[in-house]
């Protein structure tokens, strides 16, 4: 790259200050008052391209997290949505189910085990048999009309009926019969 000469230099350089005619002198004061004059306006120039680099770089920032946010938000409603399909669950219930759980500390893995096992243990209970068979008939549930119903509504009957029975103890037992530990 050639070296930069001040403005001097090629004066010096090409005409001699005598060798300069008065308009030569005057055109180069002319110049020498523009460099001056412009010297801000080019320093605000290169604070806005600098200010300008400075907002790609963050709209793209931005746009990385945005795209993160809607993979992450995505990957989750697919997953709530298998698990809605497992289940036999809609996925408005399944999303409420999750939510409160996780409210509790249950997650929404765990939840998910525990409604399945708790529609298998209805199931089991109306073919005459299984761990919850027992329970059901002490919390007046009809194992039959139970067995038909969508598993959010047989949760809500159930938890309905544990309404009534007395002492936690008493409750955190029924829970087991259904939903194993996930049901504390």
């Amino acid at each position: 790259m050639p070296k930069k000469r001040t403005r001097q230099e090629v004066e010096t350089r090409f005409v001699s200050k005598d060798e300069m005619t008065p308009d030569t002198k005057k055109a180069s004061k002319g110049l020498a008052d523009f460099a001056k004059r412009f010297a801000p306006v080019a320093a605000g120039l290169a604070a806005v391209v600098a200010g300008g680099a400075a907002f790609v770089a963050m709209y793209r920032k931005t746009i990385d997290v945005l795209k993160v946010s809607i993979r992450t938000t995505t990957d989750q409603s697919v997953a709530l949505s298998q698990l809605s399909d497992a289940l036999g669950i809609g996925t408005e219930a399944m999303q409420g189910f999750s939510f409160a759980g996780e409210k509790v500390g249950v997650s929404g893995e765990n939840l998910g085990l525990a409604i399945q096992r708790m529609t298998r243990r209805i199931g089991e209970a109306a073919k005459g048999g299984g761990e919850a068979k027992s329970t059901l008939e002490e919390l007046n549930l009809p194992i039959a009309d139970l067995a038909e119903m969508a598993p959010e509504e047989q949760f809500f009957k159930i938890a309905e009926a544990m309404e009534g029975v007395k002492g936690q103890s008493k409750k955190l037992a029924t829970a087991f019969k259904f939903f194993d530990s996930e049901g504390a």
